[in-house]
């Protein structure tokens, strides 16, 4: 470099000699400039560098702007014959990964190998010209194959993604060869994955009921991430079986107020106010089952024991203080959110209720207060698909309270006004049904799913009374109760205009006769006829039996269910038809014995219906349909379901 410079200064001087004639040529030193060449990176150099003096007497200054590439030439070996580039360069990177991770700490390795072995793999990429893009590439499928056999750390393997993500250009992307190795990686790091996945299962298994079927649930993951959590910590206690009572006590109190903040914390930040009141509302019921989960009688015994009746009364005020002061936060944070969602329907329930105080006389007051009732239903029916039971009663009346306000408010305002006005609002709160619909709907969210299903055989005891023919048919049936032995005798007769089920235009019938509903009767189970084939008008002549108490009896709902099917070979049997009979037509105090009545007793006969079981809004079934996390009210809706599913298959 030295000389390069000499010769520089050496041509200045003899273009100056040239033209004066008067200096002699002699050489000049303006500067040098040092690089080694261990120094030089494989992209090399493009910028400018300072002259430097030869010695410390020298005067030197100016910079010069140099441009270094460095140039290899390959070999041809055996292997670069044989293998592409990008292969040569995946192994290489493999054995190098493999060597520097056996060196590193096997469960913490960041993926960064020696500066080496960097140069040694930037060195090739320049020689076999990789794009960044390809060696993005060759890096995740290096380091994910080997994440297989040792463990490598989770965020080395998200950069490497992003990388690709980054590099990646639809226009200049890999070969299709590249490509299908890519997604043969992906597909073998998911299947890894889930691998690990399921021995995780294996040895933490679910035992929390909290982990069920979230596609079903009204409340978000974070709900059940926090009851998730805590039951693991309740196993760990239960399995803990501490003997000290003064140290069970201490870490009782302290495991239900960590409970406690950290479910307040967790749940208060959700991104939808409905979720996240169903996720208040999951976590409450969830810690109110705290006294049972950590054994705080056991404590309480314990504490009786070692210090006496102070010390249990101690463990009673501090732990229960503790449970209503959470409690006490999550409806506080419940409330709040309540607040924030009728809120949202201010604007649109100040304008309904301003179309009705400037309608003019000549509107009716059906016509006037039709919108706000049609805002009002589709709120409810929004509300009801979203909401648990608990939650749906508390908003319903909040937005209740709120309506009345708003009208108290709107009368308020404009005393001394026509008296037609008064009249209107009237309507409104009266007339309209919307209180009673609010009250129904109130009433039907405060039932259990048993009373649900208690009032859906109610209202099916009532429809059938109102039945004098139909055109699915008829069934004869004979029904007496025998007292002393508290056996109910059903005798099934013969049917009549059975609807044709078959191609041939007729039907192979059986009638199914059951105790309604099953949660009155658990121990009874459903029995059934001989099928009649090939006709419409089947004769059975069949007697069966089941064991009714009086407590049973007496319910208004209790029935005898009769459903006739189609009976088929290659498929599915077809409903054909159903009628059910109250028990209290049929049992009574005072009634004659079996033998007497089975003679006396005149046949009954129940008129068929075939009506799809698919509840209206405000209905009981409706409400059962709702409620997906409810395990007896997803069991009836299912068997419901299944006499819809082989009606559409017909």
């Amino acid at each position: 470099m030295g000389r390069y410079f000499k010769q520089i200064a050496k041509s200045v001087r003899a273009n100056g000699s040239a033209s004066s004639g008067s200096e002699e040529n002699v050489d000049d030193f303006l500067g040098c400039i040092n690089i080694p060449l261990n120094e030089i990176p494989v992209m090399g150099y493009d910028t400018w560098f300072k002259l430097e003096p030869r010695s410390s007497a020298s005067k030197v200054q100016g910079e010069c702007h140099l441009i270094l590439k460095l140039f290899t030439s390959q070999r041809d070996t055996a292997l670069s014959k044989k293998e592409t580039n990008v292969s040569i360069h995946k192994k290489l990177l493999s054995q190098i990964v493999e060597y520097e991770h056996a060196h590193r700490e096997p469960y913490n390795w960041n993926g960064q190998v020696s500066p080496p072995a960097w140069t040694v793999l930037t060195h090739h990429a320049v020689q076999t010209d990789l794009s960044p893009l390809q060696q993005a590439i060759i890096r995740w499928q290096c380091y994910s194959s080997h994440h297989r056999t040792q463990r490598v750390c989770y965020s080395l393997l998200l950069r490497l993604l992003r990388t690709i993500d980054a590099e990646w250009d639809p226009p200049a992307g890999p070969s299709c060869v590249q490509e299908r190795q890519l997604s043969d990686s992906f597909r073998l790091y998911t299947e890894h994955c889930l691998c690990l996945m399921k021995n995780m299962r294996q040895v933490f298994p679910c035992t929390s009921a909290a982990l069920g079927p979230l596609q079903q649930a009204k409340h978000s993951s974070s709900a059940v991430e926090v009851t998730a959590c805590f039951s693991q910590v309740r196993e760990i206690w239960v399995q803990l079986a501490w003997p000290d009572s003064a140290g069970a006590f201490i870490f009782v109190t302290r495991l239900t107020d960590v409970s406690a903040t950290y479910s307040v914390a967790t749940l208060t930040y959700s991104y939808s106010l409905c979720i996240a009141l169903n996720n208040i509302e999951h976590v409450r019921v969830f810690l109110g089952h705290l006294p049972r989960d950590l054994d705080w009688q056991g404590v309480e015994r314990a504490m009786e024991e070692s210090c006496g009746v102070e010390g249990k009364e101690q463990v009673y005020k501090a732990l229960n203080g503790q449970l209503f002061n959470m409690d006490l936060d999550l409806q506080r944070e419940a409330k709040r959110l309540i607040t924030l969602l009728t809120d949202k329907m201010l604007p649109e329930l100040r304008r309904y209720i301003q179309h009705i105080s400037l309608s003019p006389d000549s509107i009716n007051n059906d016509d006037a207060v039709s919108p706000l009732m049609k805002y009002l239903q589709d709120t409810m029916v929004i509300l009801t698909e979203n909401l648990v039971k608990e939650n749906l009663t508390r908003v319903l009346q909040s937005m209740w309270e709120l309506l009345l306000r708003m009208i108290l408010d709107t009368v308020t305002e404009n005393r001394g006004v026509q008296v037609e006005f008064y009249n209107r609002f009237q309507y409104t709160v009266e007339v309209s049904d919307y209180c009673i619909v609010l009250d129904e709907e109130l009433r039907l969210n405060k039932c259990s799913s048993f009373e649900l299903i208690e009032q859906y055989y109610l209202e099916k005891i009532s429809h059938q009374k109102t039945l004098k023919h139909t055109r699915y048919g008829r069934i004869s049936v004979k029904c007496y109760y025998d007292a002393p032995e508290q056996r109910l005798t059903v005798e099934i007769l013969h049917a009549a205009d059975i609807i044709a089920l078959d191609a041939n235009g007729l039907s192979d019938p059986f009638v199914i006769v059951e105790l309604c509903p099953h949660h009155l009767f658990p121990m009874a189970k459903s029995q059934r006829t001989q099928v009649k084939l090939k006709t419409l008008h089947p004769v059975f002549d069949e007697l069966f039996y089941f064991h009714v108490s009086p407590e049973q009896y007496r319910h208004r709902f209790a029935c005898l269910t009769f459903t006739v099917m189609d009976y088929d070979w290659l498929s599915t049997n077809d409903f054909a038809g159903e009628a059910v009979a109250p028990l209290s037509d049929f049992c009574w105090p005072g009634r004659p014995n079996a033998s007497a009545a089975g003679k006396s007793v005149q046949p009954v006969i129940l008129h068929l219906s075939r009506s799809k079981p698919s509840g209206t809004y405000g209905s009981g079934l409706y409400h059962l349909f709702s409620r997906v996390g409810d395990r007896e009210a997803q069991e009836f809706v299912r068997r419901l379901k299944e006499i819809e599913k082989s009606m559409e298959e017909e």
